[in-house]
């Protein structure tokens, strides 16, 4: 999925209403993939093109562990259990819950991109294994069901930023909210675009269709 919807899912999922939480989710579910941006800017000042970055660059094993290391179950998982026992100990312990809200949304991040990744998959055993699970249904590669699942993003986005903006409290938050959503709506209309012109046969396939009806009469 795109990183804004790790955000709005680990806000919307765990946030409970509550404005600090909410940042705090919208943050960690975004987190696991600060890495990957801090590399293709990095990759992409020295020089590197897109095709390079994502097509060989994104693929060696330095990146690789890094992405397992962002993304890990083992990881993040521990995190989870652990403010879960430390919020136990101290039920009322306001830092306790952000990180209880932060492991579960980082771990969340992770469950999602283990259903959606195909051939980017992440190692998200590490540092236990290396093993990568290449999902059948993939978030974008049209080949494996990935415009529904854009279109199913897309509305997802869109439902939960409306649900965010309702509960926000602050008109700089609603803005941020309505901001993040755009890219949804965006590709909600090239999507709908690109059906209806595929939907629509060429001038060259329209002559070819009509040449039989006319030799006919």
């Amino acid at each position: 999925m795109q990183t804004q919807t790790h955000a709005l899912l680990g806000a919307w999922l765990f946030g409970r209403r509550d404005s600090t939480l909410m940042m705090a989710g919208a943050i960690a579910g975004a987190a696991p993939d600060i890495p990957m941006f801090v590399i293709v800017a990095v990759l992409a000042a020295q020089g590197h093109s897109g095709q390079q970055i994502f097509g060989y660059d994104y693929f060696q094993p330095w990146w690789q562990h890094i992405n397992g290391l962002s993304h890990s179950f083992p990881l993040w998982g521990l995190a989870l259990v652990t403010m879960l026992f430390m919020q136990r100990a101290r039920p009322g312990a306001r830092w306790a819950a952000i990180g209880v809200t932060v492991a579960a949304a980082g771990l969340a991040h992770g469950v999602v991109d283990f259903l959606c990744h195909r051939e980017d998959a992440h190692m998200q055993f590490w540092p236990l294994s290396d093993w990568k699970f290449a999902s059948p249904v993939s978030y974008y590669d049209r080949r494996h069901f990935g415009v529904p699942v854009m279109i199913g993003e897309a509305v997802l986005g869109l439902a939960m930023a409306w649900q965010l903006a309702h509960w926000a409290r602050r008109r700089w938050s609603r803005a941020l909210i309505a901001i993040v959503a755009l890219p949804y709506a965006a590709s909600l209309v090239v999507l709908a675009v690109s059906t209806v012109r595929a939907a629509i046969p060429s001038d060259g396939a329209a002559r070819q269709a009509a040449a039989p009806h006319k030799l006919s009469g």
